[in-house]
């Protein structure tokens, strides 16, 4: 028998609404199933629309991401299925306002993510493939072996990788963010010694490939899948809305069948213990 462990969580928001009568908090309850592996199974999200509420539009936001990356790290290949449970407390009538989802990036919390700086395959060549260890890959000796190259300056090891990689495959790249995803997962793989990347273009290149290409979510009903990135999830907001349709006051609505999970082609230990900066919200309207 699987044994299951409960963790709750409670967290306070402040909904903000398109047309201000009082201002009102939702509380969100996040319980997360855990297996005998270790690894979280599946996150019900309990948010209950308060008794005094009486507004027009209720924008209700939720902060699951954050709950899933403080409890477990997410690996390549891990599956997590997250549930949204609406409770009405209040004494009116809400549907869901189609085109309201947002599942995406929080982008005022960029400069928060750094990846790992993993020994790829340049920086072995760098190395002249001899076995390194971590104080072999800090800034203060990587650059020094990189001036003896002729790469000088903060832009050193983001320059070396970009002729390295141009050359090796024939490209004329300008950027390391124009490369193709083979190249860009070829940077960021190889072992992790536990130093985190310093060159902010490289960590934005890191940022971008982590959203495009490893955290997903999708539907289990079917496996079309979005990146982070996808500005415009329209399976999934019809989901909501069919799923949430109509929530008659002093009932609640359940949003099952949601899931998010890491790629296990695209995922590499540059992003270990990396941050979620992933923003889940959508909109309820008096009916």
């Amino acid at each position: 028998m699987r044994k299951k462990i409960f963790i709750l969580l409670v967290f306070l928001f402040t909904i903000s609404i398109d047309k201000v009568w009082a201002k009102v908090s939702v509380e969100e309850e996040i319980e997360a199933k855990w297996n005998s592996e270790g690894k979280i199974a599946s996150v019900n999200v309990l948010l209950k629309i308060p008794s005094d509420c009486n507004n027009k539009v209720v924008n209700i936001s939720s902060d699951v991401f954050s709950f899933i990356k403080h409890y477990k790290e997410l690996v390549g290949g891990d599956n997590i299925e997250i549930n949204f449970i609406i409770e009405n407390n209040a004494s009116y009538d809400y549907s869901y306002i189609d085109n309201s989802l947002f599942i995406g990036i929080n982008e005022n919390n960029e400069g928060e993510v750094v990846s790992y700086r993993t020994f790829n395959t340049a920086l072995k060549d760098l190395y002249n493939y001899v076995k390194v260890y971590d104080r072999d890959l800090v800034d203060e000796v990587l650059y020094t072996k990189l001036s003896k190259k002729g790469y000088l300056g903060d832009r050193a090891l983001e320059l070396y990788y970009l002729n390295y990689y141009n050359k090796k495959y024939h490209m004329n790249k300008k950027s390391l963010k124009d490369f193709p995803i083979k190249v860009k997962r070829e940077i960021f793989s190889g072992t992790n010694y536990g130093i985190y990347e310093s060159d902010k273009s490289i960590n934005r290149v890191a940022y971008d490939y982590f959203y495009k290409y490893v955290l997903f979510v999708s539907l289990k009903s079917n496996n079309f899948k979005y990146s982070i990135y996808d500005t415009k999830k329209k399976r999934m907001d019809v989901y909501f809305r069919d799923s949430i349709d109509l929530i008659k006051k002093h009932s609640s609505k359940k949003i099952s069948g949601m899931v998010s999970g890491i790629s296990l082609d695209n995922y590499t230990l540059a992003f270990s213990h990396y941050n979620y900066l992933v923003d889940v919200k959508f909109k309820l309207g008096m009916d």
